[in-house]
């Protein structure tokens, strides 16, 4: 039927990856890599500046506190002198200084500490670097160390007592104005951090809301379409009417489009089961009824007949002709090729001539010469069938005409032998006035025949192997001594298990010759 193939099966992988997060990921990794690089960059073009800034400002304090130094008036011994001192100092931003002689003795200490009585050596040795062997300054009249880390300044002046005794000042000085913009600086970086952060995340959720939630509610009504649900439609304000709307209301029309076809097809495909129940019914009627089948119990008759749809190409008829001991029992096997009803149509035309045909000539030759006619000549078409005939007479003669048909098999329990019938011409219809030829032989009671189509040897299992005709020969052999009904069931019971899709008409018959 037209919806019987009509499966989708959607792609499966073992590792399913998301749109949403490969593109969210995607985007969060630039995002931070922007705002770290512009970051860095501002960082750099700041810290460069306040480096600069930081470099002249020094410059100018150092300068300033030797213009102070060189109008102070201390006197050692005199406290008065030395709170004036102090209180510039601190003015200009040094809270930590030593003032001392050329000797190395400490007159001021700030913070005080009072273990301490002499400066170091080192810083000896720096005074001399500043004063030539006279004693007075050359080059530069300080020295200066910065500490580009803490922006603090190291500070090394000479000036003179009121005395005119050479003193100097080691101080330590700070920048408030330098770490107020370090402050600042960091402050703006957490400032452009933060804004970078709540942009990028804005817009993510910008794209999110208008792309990708459009996406996701695709992909959900796509599923359920899949799963059976055809009346589900994309559901957002199409205010917009750019390209994801217009995907959205194509995806609308496609779907509509889909239900409205299935509905038609669905509909069609009812009416097209009724009418294969009705060719089904009256395929059975070209079929022998239960009351022919009753009379070939002297036989043993079984029969596994099972259509690839509702109707089959197979057909099967039996009839006898004569009385008395001329009398003699005919077994029709006939196989039409393709499958569905055009091969069932061709099984009821065959039907037709073959009761037409069997009344007429008694001999199997005669009766497929002239079946292969009628066939050629009333379908004008490249319609055929095989066929097999078989005449059993009383005493024991067996005839076989085979048109092209699988080779039955005719198995002597006593013996173990099976012997098979080869072809003897042509599908029926393929060739005008061609003359089948006869096989004649000689069975003996208990002897048991099977008959076949093709759909039983040619049917693929999960391997990708046919069933074959070994595989029947064998079981066959095997099962002897059991009824022909018990050989077609087990037969029928491995073949359907085998088998992985079944892809035509299957029949087999089984009979056995009485005593």
């Amino acid at each position: 039927m037209l919806l019987q193939n009509f499966v989708v099966t959607p792609a499966v992988d073992a590792k399913k990856t998301s749109l949403v997060w490969t593109i969210g990921l995607f985007y969060s990794l630039l995002a931070a890599v922007n705002i770290s690089f512009f970051s860095v960059m501002i960082f750099e073009n700041q810290s460069d500046l306040l480096l600069r800034n930081f470099k002249f400002q020094s410059k100018t304090l150092a300068e300033k506190l030797q213009q102070e130094l060189s109008l102070v008036h201390l006197s050692k011994g005199e406290p008065q002198s030395y709170d004036s001192f102090e209180r510039n100092l601190k003015f200009l931003g040094t809270n930590s200084y030593k003032v001392f002689g050329e000797n190395g003795e400490i007159w001021i200490s700030q913070p005080k500490q009072p273990s301490e009585e002499n400066i170091s050596p080192e810083i000896l040795s720096e005074i001399k670097q500043l004063a030539d062997s006279s004693g007075n300054f050359v080059g530069t009249p300080y020295k200066t160390d910065l500490d580009e880390t803490n922006f603090s300044i190291r500070l090394l002046i000479p000036f003179r007592s009121v005395q005119k005794e050479p003193l100097y000042l080691l101080g330590i000085a700070s920048l408030p104005s330098i770490r107020e913009r370090v402050t600042h600086i960091f402050a703006q970086m957490a400032i452009a951090i933060f804004w970078g952060i709540v942009f990028h995340g804005l817009f993510g959720y910008y794209l999110y809301r208008r792309i990708f939630k459009k996406i996701g509610i695709l992909k959900n009504t796509s599923h359920k379409m899949y799963t059976g649900d055809l009346s589900s439609r994309v559901a957002w304000n199409f205010k917009n009417q750019d390209e994801l709307d217009d995907l959205g209301q194509t995806f609308n029309a496609m779907a509509s489009q889909i239900d409205s076809n299935m509905e038609r097809i669905t509909k069609l495909n009812r009416e097209i089961s009724k009418e294969l129940a009705i060719g089904k019914e009256v395929q059975q009627m070209f079929l022998p009824s239960k009351i022919a089948l009753s009379r070939m119990e002297r036989y043993n008759l079984s029969i596994y007949y099972r259509p690839l749809r509702e109707v089959s190409g197979d057909l099967y008829k039996f009839y006898r002709l004569g009385s008395g001991k001329d009398s003699s029992q005919y077994f029709f096997l006939a196989d039409a090729s393709g499958h569905g009803v055009s091969a069932a149509l061709v099984t009821v035309v065959l039907g037709i001539f073959t009761d037409a045909v069997s009344a007429k000539y008694e001999s199997p030759e005669k009766t497929l010469s002239r079946l292969s006619d009628l066939i050629g000549t009333k379908l004008q078409s490249s319609f055929f069938a095989t066929a097999l005939l078989l005449r059993l007479y009383p005493s024991g003669t067996l005839e076989v005409c085979n048109a092209a048909h699988n080779e039955p098999m005719i198995l002597r329990p006593s013996s173990d032998e099976i012997r098979t019938i080869p072809t003897s011409g042509p599908p029926m219809g393929t060739i005008t006035g061609y003359s089948y030829e006869l096989v004649r032989m000689k069975v003996a009671p208990g002897d048991k025949i099977l008959m076949y189509t093709d759909g039983l040897v040619e049917t693929m299992g999960a391997d990708g192997t046919e069933f074959g005709l070994q595989r029947v020969q064998e079981y066959f052999l095997e099962n002897k001594n059991k009824s022909c009904k018990e050989i077609v069931d087990g037969l029928s019971f491995e073949f359907e298990k085998f088998a992985a899709r079944f892809r035509d008409d299957v029949s087999i018959l089984a009979f056995e010759i009485p005593k």
